[in-house]
């Protein structure tokens, strides 16, 4: 279930990306709570929409809905924005590390501050408000003669260019940007990269204001130069930090917000349909499968008559044509495209064909999902549970995707309350090493029977050799079996250091032998400082848990051992 701590990990990364831009920019108004648990917000976009959301009491997303108009995917940028905001008021920390503070992309999240520029301060506002209009063109003139990428922002953002003038303008200032970033050989820096992008922010930001205007063909025709010139540099670049992958996929985000806002008419769907699939179909992006598969799927956004539908369908046809095969990949490529043509019969033949066209393509896991959750939807229980029971049999040797299938199962047996089949399938997680299933599975049974049903899954953590698991030891350690976890610690001495202040101090014999094991296994393999600065912490911790005399003792006996590892002693005598 998504959750306000994790939710990051489960929104499309373009929409996560817009969403963030709105949360950033201040453009939620307001956050609400109705009731317990129940929020309602205000955010300002193109128009002011309207976002409900419900949380739990573990703050899992039970629903939320907008009254904006996408509805290509489960959540929209507004409700990200709202998420965001009821995360920072509440307190709740990002498990993902993908807060409101980090730019992230999910597929290669890079951290950055895309289109966030900090305006001009106030004090220097207002020493360019008190000056004269030839003043200021003055200082402007002359700053652009001293420095060209300042020339070329001025002309790009003050002339009156025509269409086709603007594009080529910002193709240049593109190019030109590049350039000054470039070394001799047309190569741009792992360093320079960030600037090198500057002039396709620039474009990208016209391209935002042509659409206000409502000159949605350009602005489209501006977003296609950006991604065009961003593909070409990442042939010549280093992007290990995603600036140039990062500027692409806002690009697209661009492309989303014109298509869902713009209220586009049926020659601009037309044009702009024909344009993406021109640009798809360019042999740039052969080596770049998600962005020309996400032409297509804007294509099949703006393919509203009969004729755009089939020329987007031959252009899929062609499409997989090129990546024939049997290979997983083959599945991939295969999947996305019926994604695609999944979007464009949901979108002009209504629900009933799309389900239907979804029941003929459960071999895809995406589709699957669909069908399991719309009859979550309906309480259809037994058809979740026969869905993924075939999702489980038809994915063998995918262990990630055999475990969604069954967590499906699962949400079904909880729901239409099969509590024999619930704890049978969470007993299968906590043997592949759920804790957490654990304390779900506990949490069926009264105190009583508890006490007698636990040590037959410890039991067979020792009969099928999962006793050296970590979560084998938190179940020991919830249940108090500190017997067994002292035992645990002398076979794996790597855990003394979390679990020495439960065993303490009963078991102190088997804390302080498994922190010398410790100790004498890493010295003996050390490779450098950091393993000798860790040997010193331990001996610390032994001496912290009361063992000062074995600390001294295995100190001592180090210093005899390795007595030609400087480094070593050097550790040991600031201990």
């Amino acid at each position: 279930m998504i959750n306000l701590q994790n939710f990051e990990g489960y929104i499309d990364p373009i929409i996560y990306l817009r969403g963030l831009d709105y949360f950033r920019q201040g453009k939620v108004k307001y956050v609400q709570e109705n009731d317990e648990q129940m929020y309602s917000a205000r955010v300002e976009g193109t128009k002011t929409y309207d976002v409900e959301v419900e949380l739990d009491d573990d703050m899992n997303i039970l629903d939320s809905d907008c009254t904006c108009p996408y509805d290509y995917g489960e959540f929209c940028k507004h409700q990200v924005a709202v998420f965001l905001e009821i995360r920072k008021a509440r307190g709740i920390p990002s498990t993902t590390g993908d807060g409101p503070d980090t730019f992230c992309t999910h597929e290669g999240a890079k951290r950055r501050e895309l289109f966030d520029r900090n305006e001009q301060s106030p004090d220097l506002s207002e020493i360019l408000t008190a000056r004269s209009k030839e003043e200021l063109v003055d200082f402007l003139v002359e700053i652009a003669n001293d420095y060209e990428e300042v020339k070329l922002r001025a002309e790009l953002l003050f002339n009156q260019w025509d269409e086709k003038e603007e594009r080529l303008k910002s193709i240049g200032l593109m190019k030109d940007y590049i350039r000054m970033n470039a070394d001799r050989s047309g190569f741009v820096s792992y360093s320079a990269a960030p600037r090198a992008v500057e002039g396709a922010e620039l474009v990208l930001q016209q391209a935002k204001q042509a659409s206000h205007r409502g000159k949605h063909t350009h602005a489209v025709n501006l977003v296609i130069c950006v991604i065009r010139e961003m593909v070409n540099l990442l042939t010549r670049a280093d992007d290990s930090d995603g600036f140039i992958g990062s500027t692409v996929d806002y690009g697209f985000g661009v492309i989303e917000d014109i298509l869902v806002e713009g209220d586009l008419n049926g020659l601009e769907k037309q044009q702009v349909c024909k344009e993406l699939m021109s640009e798809a179909s360019r042999k740039l992006y052969e080596d770049w499968a998600d962005w020309q598969l996400a032409f297509y799927e804007m294509c099949a956004r703006t393919a509203f008559s009969p004729e755009l539908r089939e020329k987007v369908e031959q252009a899929l046809r062609a499409y997989l044509d090129k990546k024939d095969g049997e290979s997983r990949i083959h599945q991939f490529y295969n999947e996305k495209v019926n994604q695609i043509r999944y979007t464009m019969i949901r979108q002009y033949d209504g629900d009933e064909r799309a389900q239907e066209f979804i029941s003929q393509h459960l071999q895809y896991p995406s589709f699957r999902k669909m069908k399991i959750e719309r009859a979550m939807e309906e309480k259809d229980y037994d058809s979740v549970i026969q869905l993924a029971l075939d999702g489980e049999k038809n994915n063998t040797g995918r262990a990630s995707l055999r475990d969604v299938w069954r967590e499906y199962r699962y949400a079904a047996y909880v729901r239409s309350g099969n509590i024999s089949e619930q704890r049978n399938l969470a007993r299968d997680f906590v043997l592949d090493g759920s804790f957490q299933y654990y304390l779900e599975l506990k949490s069926t049974y009264p105190r009583e029977q508890w006490k007698d049903f636990y040590p037959e899954i410890i039991q067979q953590f020792v009969q099928q050799k999962l006793h050296f698991r970590h979560q084998y030891a938190k179940i020991l350690l919830e249940e108090r079996e500190m017997e067994k976890l002292s035992e645990y610690v002398q076979r794996i001495p790597e855990e003394v250091e979390t679990f020495y202040p439960y065993l303490l101090p009963e078991f102190f014999e088997a804390v302080y032998a498994a922190f010398k094991k410790l100790i004498e296994m890493i010295a003996e393999n050390a490779g450098g400082r950091k393993d000798y600065q860790r040997i010193g912490n331990l001996i610390r911790k032994l001496k912290s848990a009361g063992g000062t005399e074995l600390a001294e003792e295995i100190k001592e006996d180090l210093l005899i051992r390795y007595r030609r590892r400087p480094a070593l002693k050097d550790e040991l005598t600031r201990v």
